[in-house]
């Protein structure tokens, strides 16, 4: 199957990822091709798999934000770097790091150990934030994201959001 569905892609190019299962053959493609080409790279595998007698392998489309995909890709090293160092130590109280960008806003999520309740939760959530604050705009990594806009997210054991505002720090 492999090499049926290879042949019937080289004509087009195709540099995106291609998923097998013995039924199925799944192809990404970014929502920024044209419905026409998308149709037709269909086609030609279908056929493909069709005159190699593979006619009940189902072909399916999978379209990706190829914007999104490329800002993970900016942003990966950023907070794989936070992620490594907050969780290696346990003195940095740190149980996950995560990132989600929506409508073009990187987020960085850092949840920790303790909850709001806690003694020193509010200074130990500020020193968080000024050590991925400081870890983002550092020369190896700020020339990488510094397009995007983002904003870290300090996340307690309770689900409260840290937050600074109007130079008050706190948790909401």
């Amino acid at each position: 199957m492999f090499e049926i569905v290879q042949a019937a892609l080289e004509p087009f190019d195709f540099q995106n990822s291609i998923g097998y299962r013995q039924d199925l053959v799944e192809l990404e493609i970014p929502s920024t091709e044209q419905q026409e080409k998308v149709d037709e790279i269909k086609k030609a595998v279908e056929d493909a798999l069709a005159a190699g007698g593979k006619d009940y392998v189902e072909v399916k489309i999978r379209k990706y934000n190829l914007a999104k995909r490329e800002q993970y890709a900016r942003w990966s090293d950023a907070v794989s770097g936070i992620a490594h160092e907050f969780k290696t130590y346990k003195k940095y109280k740190v149980s996950g790091v995560g990132y989600q960008s929506k409508e073009g806003l990187m987020r960085i999520f850092i949840t920790m150990k303790m909850k709001s309740t806690d003694e020193g939760a509010a200074e130990h959530a500020s020193d968080l934030y000024s050590m991925a604050e400081e870890f983002i705009k550092s020369d190896e990594i700020w020339p990488h994201v510094k397009e995007d806009p983002y904003k870290i997210v300090v996340r307690t054991k309770d689900k409260k959001e840290f937050v600074v505002e109007e130079g008050e720090k706190r948790f909401k």
